[in-house]
């Protein structure tokens, strides 16, 4: 009986394996603008509890021409990624809001000061305040990147 759990366990593990290729990288936001900029992380997680919810983690204070590393650890090429940014002033955001639905793009919460949110997609939460809802961009990485680089013109 232990030795068909194990069997078992062991042919799961190799079947998540398979499906979600794993490689360890470096997602950094680069602020080539010329203003301070704050930024937003967001990755979607799989847990068997939860419905594939998003934590959403920030700020990131950089400086014009400064770089920060937002996410050192082992990516997934079949996990979504995301990230808002905007200048410190408020006088703009990334990605650019407006015009047509984008299918790359999702509101999650952000909120005033460090924080790490996890989403369970509870919409009305996200509207009082400290929390607002923003328009993250997502991407995902690719089977062998080493790093991932987000640009802030």
């Amino acid at each position: 009986m232990i030795m068909k759990r194990l069997f078992i366990t062991a042919a799961l593990i190799g079947l998540s394996t398979a499906y979600a290729s794993p490689t360890f990288a470096n997602i950094k936001f680069c602020n080539r603008s010329d203003r301070p900029v704050n930024a937003a992380f967001a990755m979607r997680i799989n847990l068997s509890s939860a419905p594939n919810p998003w934590v959403t983690r920030g700020w990131w204070s950089i400086a014009p021409g400064q770089c920060k590393v937002v996410s050192s650890e082992q990516l997934y090429a079949s996990t979504d990624y995301g990230y808002f940014a905007e200048r410190a002033d408020g006088t703009k955001h990334w990605p650019a809001t407006g015009g047509d639905f984008q299918v790359n793009m999702r509101g999650l919460c952000v909120q005033a000061g460090r924080f790490v949110i996890v989403d369970y997609e509870r919409w009305p939460e996200c509207k009082e305040p400290p929390r607002r809802q923003v328009t993250f961009k997502l991407f995902s990485v690719g089977e062998n990147w080493e790093n991932y680089i987000v640009n802030f013109d």
